[in-house]
């Protein structure tokens, strides 16, 4: 039973030769072809025993692409694109280097090269840029107690398109995928616009929840009814912060003036082309995509209805605070201006109202922040931690009467590189400017500081 299968019936064939049956017997008692019968007897006439427990040497079916061929696939590809196209194509690139096109597509997908994909980008020319970015990270990372900050924008000319003919089921075989394997509806291309709308809309950074208002333009006349709105629905004992857009709406003469009348409120603009630091851009994103793209709606009432139910169902499902995802890191380069922030911390913004940790115990100055404002100003547990990004049991830890802080810290290692240290320093902010792939690794700046003359151990280099 542990012999293979093949080697069995193989031996079968021989032994039933051996015992004098034809062809037609062998065949019916190893259900074998009749080639197969007479290629192994063949096979053991010429090699005997050995040769039934191998198969014959063949060469490989496709040989492999040559390494230079595949360099000068490389090397095209990144190079000038044919005359008259934009970009290579597999067909182009097969037909110039003598190669199949399924081969360019494998030699393209090891290297991770796709020349028809482009991507866009905007640099930002504000010459504030930094300074904006502080501002308006600093708001998302740790808002301001007893304060709202609204990220507002305007989605215009949303239009109310019906179609001219009914849509279609769900169909297998249908849809922009024409797969068997998906099932997609169909709608036609032609539409009928029945008008448009504009629509305002807030978002509050703390909560998630998004407060929307529908006009028919988008100037500053409606911008400034949309903040009268909202005036009056936040107490009067909230400072308002607003982050906003370069719009030339938002920076009119008459919004200036309303500004000016009304204290509370400071607007915070993102830096020019820079529209992704605003956090209500994201739902503008969703909602077209979720109600608007497919949607059918035969009036501008219909549509704003529709807008309308959209944002209180997601007041409703799936309102959140707004978090930092991630954080840029030390010597980090803004990839939308390539204005290198170097040691970029946005907790910095605003220093009073942050965490100062040291060998894991608070500061003096953030227990008497955690004391002043919870005893004195009667703020809560639940707001000092927010603003503090503290935990809720530490806020409450210090509140208590009769708890002291400790003041010790570890002591904290020194280096021994001596002279050498400002010449490590140096090449550490050099290579943080540059991107990631072609910095230098630790045993390489170890093997610099050796050409320069240090002569110490590489532990005592990174201690």
């Amino acid at each position: 039973p542990s012999s293979l299968q093949k080697h069995v019936w193989r031996a079968r064939i021989i032994l039933l030769s051996g015992d004098g049956l034809g062809t037609g017997a062998i065949m019916a008692a190893a259900g074998v072809s009749k080639t197969c019968v007479w290629r192994w007897q063949a096979r053991f006439m010429a090699e005997g025993v050995d040769g039934l427990l191998r198969e014959k040497t063949r060469p490989p079916g496709i040989p492999k692409t040559a390494p230079d061929k595949a360099a000068e696939v490389i090397r095209l590809t990144q190079g000038p694109p044919p005359p008259d196209a934009t970009h290579w194509t597999l067909r182009a690139m097969a037909k110039v280097v003598g190669l199949a096109a399924s081969t360019v597509r494998d030699l393209w997908q090891a290297h991770g090269l796709a020349p028809h994909r482009w991507r866009q980008f905007k640099l930002s020319n504000d010459k504030a840029f930094a300074e904006k970015l502080h501002d308006v990270v600093g708001l998302y990372v740790a808002p301001p107690a007893h304060a709202v900050v609204l990220s507002i924008d305007e989605k215009s000319q949303i239009q109310a398109l019906d179609r001219s003919q009914p849509g279609l089921h769900l169909k297998k075989g249908h849809g922009p995928t024409s797969c068997w394997k998906h099932a997609s509806g169909m709608m036609t291309h032609a539409y009928k616009r029945n008008g448009t709308t504009t629509l305002f809309a807030a978002l509050n950074v703390l909560t998630g929840e998004v407060t929307g208002q529908h006009m028919s333009r988008h100037r500053h006349q409606e911008f400034i009814a949309v903040l009268n709105q909202i005036e009056r629905g936040i107490p009067k004992d909230k400072t308002i912060h607003v982050i906003l857009d370069n719009y030339a709406a938002h920076k009119h003469e008459a919004v200036r003036a309303w500004l000016a009348r009304h204290k509370r409120w400071t607007f915070h603009f993102v830096p020019t082309s820079s529209s992704w630091l605003n956090a209500v851009e994201g739902f503008f994103a969703k909602l077209p995509r979720r109600r608007l793209k497919h949607g059918v709606f035969r009036s501008v009432t219909e549509l704003e209805t529709a807008i309308t139910s959209f944002i209180n169902n997601h007041n409703l499902t799936e309102a959140k605070p707004r978090h930092m995802a991630r954080r840029p890191k030390p010597n980090h380069r803004c990839q939308k201006s390539g204005v290198p922030i170097v040691g970029f911390n946005p907790l910095v913004v605003q220093q009073s109202r942050f965490l100062a940790v040291a060998a894991g115990v608070l500061c003096v100055e953030t227990i008497g922040k955690i004391r002043r404002r919870g005893l004195r100003d009667g703020e809560s547990i639940s707001g000092l931690a927010r603003s503090l990004q503290l935990s809720r049991n530490t806020v409450r830890k210090y509140l208590k009467d009769g708890v002291e802080p400790v003041y010790k810290r570890k002591p904290q290692p020194g280096h021994q590189l001596g002279p050498w240290c400002g010449r490590l320093d140096e090449w550490l902010r050099g290579d943080g400017l540059l991107p990631k792939a072609r910095r230098r690794t630790a045993r390489r700046l170890f093997e610099c500081l050796q050409a320069e003359g240090y002569a110490g151990a590489y532990d005592s280099a990174y201690t």
